[in-house]
């Protein structure tokens, strides 16, 4: 009986560990977003509800990164047609 404890334990202990680990590297990615590090990714290859959680980290991530590189473009042509417009004003 005392076996059945012992292995029940370990058992217990590594599934808490599988799913705590994903939990803490997705902690980690998560603070350095909000930091405002783009670069981050989630490395989880696991098809279940945490794999799902990852990829969708990822996915909102890169929608980021995008979304900002637009805006930046948006503003260096902004400026690029003011200083057309100051030049032409002159």
């Amino acid at each position: 009986i005392l076996v059945a404890i012992a292995l029940g334990l370990g058992l217990a202990t590594l599934v808490a560990r599988m799913i705590s680990a994903p939990l803490v590297e997705g902690a980690r990615v998560l603070k350095l977003v909000a930091a405002g590090d783009l670069t981050p990714t989630l490395e989880l290859r696991t098809r279940d509800e945490i794999g799902q959680l990852a990829a969708s980290l990822n996915e909102a991530v890169s929608s980021m990164r995008t979304a900002l590189t637009e805006v930046r473009q948006s503003a260096v042509q902004t400026t690029a047609s003011s200083n057309e417009l100051t030049s032409a004003a002159q």
